[in-house]
């Protein structure tokens, strides 16, 4: 049953490639990383049958979503960049666990408990992988140029545990620490899958930029009238000019990654216009070079709680 699924969906796979017109060369690429994904899931689905079932419903998932792409000459250029992000940002930790599960299998003795564990981590980065590109699809369809977003009152602090969570395996890798401050029950009127677009740009970034050994603190204050999340690094830190073009789309800093990490330039300028929609606002401060850099997102509460059936 399994290989059944695999090999209905490289037959899938090569008809699309067979339909491409020349001057499609995205959207070759977007086949090209598919292909790659499904590699990938087939040996994460081999290694243990607890996964299988969520796996193969992200493979169909992003089947889908590929269907759903529309290759229109004015918007193709920035969606398939935001995906590209999203995919870098999501895959990463995907990645470091799955070397994890390799280091226990190969481990004497074989922790297959942990083994196991780790695989459930990994299926549930691959849901949260699939439904972003394929959220981001919809939103960015060639019939509109806005992201829609749709709002209703959500719980940022589990937002914000939930991206801490995600991060950890490439704070670990580069052996930063990241302390976490966050209040429970901090809730606002948000669009839940956007907001937490916007946490993962900035800790992942923060990890990126920050120098192996170093800490990250995070944090999410509630108040009377609004929420604050802030992330602070001690790493290479913003220059004047960086502060000019911070929230820029493809602007490349005077910072540079730390690792083996790339930068595309997007992930402040997507995060900046996502608080934006929010009525909320995106500031950095840094006290120059090598003097380590804060973000700070400030989401407004509205004077009363919305209503379940009012107009978002």
């Amino acid at each position: 049953m399994r290989q059944t699924v695999f090999d209905r969906e490289r037959e899938t796979l090569r008809q699309a490639r067979d339909k491409i017109t020349p001057g499609s060369d995205d959207y070759a690429a977007l086949l090209d990383a598919y292909e790659k994904l499904l590699r990938q899931s087939e040996k994460i689905v081999s290694i243990g049958d607890s996964t299988q079932n969520k796996l193969v419903r992200a493979q169909k998932m992003l089947h889908r979503a590929i269907q759903r792409y529309k290759s229109t000459a004015e918007q193709k250029s920035e969606i398939l960049s935001i995906i590209s992000h999203e995919i870098k940002n999501k895959a990463a930790p995907i990645r470091e666990l799955s070397r994890w599960v390799i280091e226990d299998l190969n481990a004497e003795p074989c922790n297959i408990t942990h083994a196991l564990e780790l695989l459930k981590h990994i299926s549930e980065a691959s849901d949260q992988l699939i439904r972003s590109v394929n959220d981001t699809l919809q939103r960015e369809s060639s019939r509109s140029s806005s992201i829609v977003a749709s709002f209703e009152w959500g719980n940022l602090s589990q937002i914000a545990l939930s991206t801490v969570a995600n991060q950890e395996p490439l704070a670990r890798k580069k052996n930063i620490a990241i302390e976490q401050r966050i209040e429970p029950d901090c809730e606002a009127y948000i669009d839940e899958f956007l907001i937490g677009e916007v946490f993962e740009n900035l800790v992942s970034n923060a990890i990126k930029f920050s120098p192996l050994g170093s800490r990250i603190q995070v944090s999410l204050k509630g108040g009377k009238s609004e929420v604050t999340f802030t992330v602070s690094d001690n790493g290479q830190g913003l220059d004047a000019e960086d502060m000019k073009r911070i929230f820029g789309k493809f602007q490349t800093l005077g910072a540079k990654p730390t690792g083996d990490e790339t930068s595309s330039g997007l992930g402040l300028f997507i995060a900046h216009k996502l608080v934006t929609m929010h009525n909320g606002t995106i500031e950095a401060d840094s006290e120059g070079r090598d003097k380590g850099c804060t973000f700070t997102v400030t989401i407004p509460l509205p004077e009363s709680r919305p209503s379940l059936f009012s107009d978002s």
